[in-house]
């Protein structure tokens, strides 16, 4: 990197979108680390995800690799033996990733979304209730955390008294890419995901038996390709829902809620009129992407903006800095609501493009709309805590609060 590139360091958890632009205009493809680097801008992003041929994403490494060659493999693999982690659909290619995609998207299409939000509405008043009449939360942990959990174990089929435990599994089995750990840490966090592995194989078993109107039910009765799923597909399968929509979700509503405490104005104007809060939620998507990047991994030697990428090379595909790139979106830094409108507007990349395009993105809009329709008329006058400052999560890739206190009410 050259004096005329920001400085990718820990003041890009606060406000990253400086750091964008200027390797957008500078350095568009720059390496970072060896063999790791990030590609900022729309256009190139684009070009990535609708070549999964050429840029995987399937990691090269096993999870626990992440930070160099376990020491202690053998014991690793003996642990999760019963129920070993394979690539799915994160982290899997096609043709067999569209396969099992075409297969689960029946989860999460548009009707079945419908039929839950009924749910959904039960569970944000549920929540709600707890701390709703004090006139201040802790915003994250006492209901933008537990939501999209509890919703998850519902769409799972899994009984919603384990949201707290399938909570932990998502913590354990992301634990690996927060930095190294110990070959001790390393058995522990194995053996929390044989844990979860035993109980989604007795769902599984269960719901092959007496089949319902959930995840699981659906992955055990139906078949690909004239054959079924096996087991350890899908758990693997279902483990990608456990990890995928939890923190993403978290941090949607995190960072939607901030804005609306700083903003009054915003905040009664989407009171007045609920019909706008759609629109709302797909600009603070785009504004404030809660997955900022993603890897992928090219499998030949390829070249952006004359940076030569060699193959097997880790790229971040930044879709934080794509949705704020000023060839995609006129005013990029703004919040408009009527965006759609406005002439040179492209999608937005939050929940990615093509093959890997995110299946819960339905979901995801609907807990964040059916949340602000019930919340807002109730939380009047929301600011921010003065005597608690928000915390950001610590992790570039991952934008959102960790914490967040908030006043309502007079």
């Amino acid at each position: 990197m050259t004096s005329s590139l920001p400085a990718l360091d820990a003041t890009m958890i606060e406000c990253p979108f400086p750091a964008y632009r200027a390797l957008r205009e500078n350095a568009p493809a720059v390496e970072i680390a060896p063999g790791v680097f990030l590609v900022t801008r729309y256009d190139d992003v684009v070009r990535i995800l609708k070549d999964p041929e050429t840029f995987s994403s399937r990691a090269p490494l096993n999870p626990f690799a992440w930070f160099g060659p376990p020491q202690n493999q053998d014991e690793l693999d003996t642990i999760l033996a019963a129920c070993p982690e394979i690539p799915t659909l994160l982290d899997n290619d096609p043709p067999e990733q569209a396969r099992v995609r075409a297969l689960v998207s029946k989860v999460f299409n548009a009707a079945k979304v419908k039929a839950m939000e009924p749910s959904i509405t039960a569970i944000v008043d549920d929540l709600a209730a707890g701390w709703i009449d004090r006139g201040h939360v802790e915003f994250a942990s006492e209901f933008a955390r537990p939501l999209p959990a509890t919703v998850t174990a519902h769409a799972l089929g899994a009984d919603l008294s384990m949201r707290d435990k399938l909570l932990f599994w998502a913590d354990e089995i992301m634990s690996r890419t927060a930095g190294p750990q110990t070959p001790e840490r390393q058995a522990e966090v194995a053996r929390h995901i044989a844990e979860k592995s035993n109980f989604f194989l007795t769902l599984i078993a269960d719901r092959r038996e007496n089949p319902r109107d959930d995840l699981f039910s659906l992955l055990a009765t139906a078949e690909l390709d004239g054959q079924r799923l096996t087991d350890v597909q899908i758990v693997n399968v279902a483990k990608n829902f456990l990890v995928g929509g939890n923190e993403t979700t978290m941090f949607m509503l995190t960072s939607s809620l901030h804005r609306l405490a700083t903003e009054p104005a915003l905040a009664q104007s989407l009171r007045d009129d609920p019909s706008t809060i759609p629109a709302f939620i797909e600009e603070m998507l785009r504004l404030e992407a809660p997955a900022q990047g993603l890897p992928r991994f090219p499998t030949r030697d390829v070249e952006f903006a004359g940076v030569a990428i060699p193959r097997g090379a880790t790229v971040f595909v930044m879709y934080g800095s794509a949705n704020h790139d000023e060839g995609a979106f006129p005013e990029p830094d703004a919040l408009v609501m009527d965006r759609r409108a406005h002439a040179g507007t492209r999608p937005h990349l939050t929940f990615g493009l093509g093959t890997h395009f995110c299946l819960g993105a339905q979901l995801a809009r609907a807990e964040g709309r059916i949340a602000l329709e019930r919340l807002l008329p109730r939380m009047t006058d929301l600011r921010l805590d003065a005597d608690k400052a928000p915390e950001r999560n610590p992790n570039p890739m991952l934008r959102g609060f960790l914490r967040l206190h908030l006043m309502f009410g007079s």
